[in-house]
């Protein structure tokens, strides 16, 4: 009986023991883990940091690659999708689109065809397929009478809301030099849309939203109601249907009380702006800056050029990149209007689909 013991005493110790390494184990390789994001996470900055300010196309093109697209994908993609919303809150933009039927019948195909035009250029803006989305584009615009300050207005959306949700939401501050790169892009981009008076900087198409959104987003407008009940449909396809309420009350959050103003939307309580707000920075400032390995390539949305149908991208995940695979549909959410491909001449409408003439890629 006390060998019995003594045995039983020695085993548990041993248990313990390797209960205790196993622990030590678990701690260590959580050390070692969190030590290796913080040594890679600010890599791209400090890259881009020692980059002198860019003055092409092609040097703002890389910047925004290894800076905007590599660290902060997801969050890009939902301020422009936000930005774009934001859009319907001005009555003659809204008016338009509501006349022109696309946007409250073909939702789920409107944003792929804008999606897809605006990336094709962002992401390969002198490539021929980047060239092709603009004169698709162009071609597509000059069927509407379409204000000049409207173009100007959408285009400085474009510039500057991603830069704002980042610099609110993001894990990081962006270096000067990736904010001058998203400009350069963008006013490119509206000099080959024969965009009049393009912004000299980006601090004039900020001061060009602010300036719109104070005279024009005021009343309530019926048009800007009706696309926002449609778009908000299409974001809210992508969420289970018990989340639906939740998810809309997170929509109405994120809006500037005027936007609901005019879009009819009530207003939640400051509490619940609070909470959204606060969900979104512990998601995309804390856990991404603390929790996940940094992205070793940037998040393209379209395929190589050289495809003349390209499949749309399917967006696969870089390894170490976690939050890929938690978020993989919010990038596939809008592939439903071209499950097989698509040919840039022919995005946009479906009556409008070969009646461009703009020639195709490779021919």
């Amino acid at each position: 009986m006390p060998n019995s013991a003594a045995d039983q005493t020695l085993s548990q110790t041993i248990e313990y023991a390797l209960y205790q390494d196993a622990l030590g184990v678990f701690f260590a390789c959580c050390l070692a883990y969190l030590l290796l994001v913080f040594a890679l996470r600010y890599r791209n900055y400090f890259l881009i940091s020692r980059m002198p300010s860019p003055t092409t196309v092609t040097e703002a093109h890389y910047i925004t690659s290894i800076g905007l697209a590599t660290d902060f994908p997801f969050l890009y993609r939902t301020a422009l999708e936000f930005g774009l919303f934001k859009t319907y809150g001005i009555p003659s933009i809204a008016k338009l689109l509501v006349a022109t039927k696309q946007l409250t019948h073909h939702t789920c195909r409107r944003y792929d065809d804008t999606d897809l035009i605006v990336n094709h250029f962002y992401e390969s803006p002198e490539s021929p397929a980047g060239l092709l989305a603009i004169q698709r584009l162009n071609h597509l615009h000059g069927k509407y009478n379409i204000k000049n300050d409207d173009f100007l207005y959408t285009l400085a959306i474009f510039i500057v809301e991603p830069i704002r949700w980042i610099e609110k939401y993001g894990f990081r501050k962006l270096h000067q030099n990736e904010i001058h790169a998203q400009f350069i892009i963008f006013q490119d981009m509206g000099r080959k849309m024969n965009i009049a008076d393009v912004f000299d900087s980006y601090n004039s198409a900020a001061k060009f939203i602010d300036e719109y959104e104070r005279i024009y987003v005021s009343a309530f407008c019926e048009e800007s109601r009706i696309l926002a009940d449609a778009t908000s449909e299409l974001f809210l396809s992508i969420v289970p249907t018990f989340m639906h309420p939740t998810s809309r009350l997170a929509i109405w959050a994120v809006c500037p009380p005027k936007l609901r103003t005019v879009m009819g939307f009530p207003h939640p309580s400051h509490f619940v702006e609070m909470i959204v707000e606060g969900t979104l920075w512990i998601v995309f400032a804390v856990f991404q800056r603390f929790l996940m390995l940094p992205r070793t390539k940037p998040l393209r949305r379209t395929t190589d050029w050289e495809k003349v149908c390209p499949i749309m991208h399917r967006n696969s995940m870089d390894p170490a990149s976690a939050i890929g695979v938690l978020m993989k549909k919010q990038y596939t959410i809008f592939e439903n209007a071209y499950p097989n491909g698509y040919f840039i001449e022919r995005l946009g409408p479906e009556n409008f689909a070969d009646d461009g003439g703009l020639g195709k890629l490779g021919g």
